[in-house]
């Protein structure tokens, strides 16, 4: 929270407070907010499950959507072939909240894509991103955040 004084884009201390907490990470991984948050978010329980979060999400939804929407292309890149789960013409859901950036060459940090291995790499067309830099953790990363349960249509797949 210390970090927050004199936040950008008019959001208060405890709503940029919260999305720098949410895009923080720590070990072990799986305990990081953004990950235990998404977990819950993509569970098919989510609903009872999301009872204790609502505070949270009460505070961090509120400092998005007081976020300008940043129409642009995002990028999103995981070390897995989704080429089969997602296939030209389908409707898919995020139901977590899904991490983006602006510049492509973010992903080739060893960190997200890297440059060798399986891999997949989403161009997303955003009509509703948020641009998250101002309140990041790590504002180089350029990131923009999807809401969640974000709808989608694949239009191509390489």
């Amino acid at each position: 929270k210390q970090m927050c004084d004199c936040p950008a884009d008019g959001l208060t201390t405890d709503e940029s407070a919260s999305i720098m907490l949410y895009t923080m990470g720590w070990e072990p991984l799986n305990k990081c907010l953004y990950v235990v948050l998404n977990d819950t978010l993509r569970s098919s329980e989510r609903q009872q499950k999301l009872k204790p979060w609502y505070l949270f999400l009460r505070l961090f939804l509120s400092a998005l959507f007081r976020l300008p929407l940043l129409p642009k292309i995002a990028y999103r890149g995981v070390r897995l072939d989704l080429s089969k789960r997602y296939t030209e013409g389908k409707t898919i859901v995020w139901w977590g909240f899904s991490s983006c950036t602006t510049a492509v060459s973010v992903l080739q940090s060893e960190q997200f894509l890297g440059l060798t291995g399986t891999r997949t790499m989403f161009t997303l067309q955003c009509q509703s991103a948020r641009n998250i830099r101002n309140h990041s953790y790590f504002p180089a990363e350029d990131e923009v955040l999807l809401m969640a349960a974000t709808q989608f249509k694949v239009m191509g797949c390489l």
